[in-house]
């Protein structure tokens, strides 16, 4: 089915794509969620209003982004964990976790996708650099956001 997309889906289409995706999947998600609409010829007529549309929400999420990301730039995270003598932890300490610890620090609430590790991090007192998203469909670059050590509780 061809259906034209009203707002950006992560990993599928931006806004004022026209896409051919699978019935079910716009039937029971993109059309009643106002996501996206049957490409026809009427709505085919508001391809360019949407992508400009789209396009300035993008924008204007990327420099929300970016002045979150500049207001944490320095910041360092301490996240107690338990560990072994050896220094291992007893799990590993992810984007939830960092993404909470920011909150309680900083008060500044981040989505978990917007966190990239370049490796987990499972050993303690370990600093990890966070990358920082330019945009969600541009990559990442990165950039020294944040380091987050663990030890022992």
């Amino acid at each position: 089915m061809r259906v034209l997309f009203l707002k950006d889906v992560p990993g599928v289409a931006l806004g004022g794509d026209v896409k051919e995706v699978k019935n079910g999947y716009a039937r029971n998600y993109l059309i009643p969620y106002n996501i996206a609409v049957l490409a026809n010829d009427e709505s085919m007529k508001q391809v360019e209003k949407i992508k400009v549309e789209s396009e300035k929400e993008r924008i204007a999420l990327m420099e929300d982004l970016k002045a979150v990301f500049e207001s944490i730039k320095d910041l360092t995270v301490n996240i107690p964990m338990l560990s072994s003598q050896t220094g291992k932890l007893y799990g590993s300490v992810g984007h939830d976790i960092i993404s909470g610890a920011i909150k309680e620090s900083k008060n500044i609430e981040i989505e978990d996708r917007y966190i990239k590790l370049s490796e987990s991090i499972k050993l303690k007192n370990m600093d990890r650099k966070i990358d920082q998203p330019i945009a969600r469909w541009g990559g990442c670059v990165k950039s020294p956001l944040l380091c987050a050590t663990a030890f022992n509780v």
